[in-house]
């Protein structure tokens, strides 16, 4: 798959988060909320008519069509 975004790496500590987009209109927030040996637990918060989906259920959509969200 080509990716034509550019790379941005962040260090976060338990309990910060990022914006995605305008930070006066944002998408949406990402936040950390538990972090264990090998594994980082995320909260994405966006407005409900947003789609959020991991890497790969993206892939499977995309290869099969788009998905009905319940």
């Amino acid at each position: 798959m080509r990716n034509d975004f550019g790379n941005l790496k962040l260090v976060r500590r338990l309990g910060e988060r990022i914006v995605i987009g305008d930070p006066n209109n944002p998408l949406a927030y990402v936040s950390v909320s538990h972090i264990a040996t090998n594994r980082v637990q995320l909260i994405v918060s966006c407005h409900e008519d947003t789609p959020v989906h991991r890497e790969e259920v993206a892939n499977q959509i995309r290869q099969h069509g788009s998905r009905k969200t319940p």
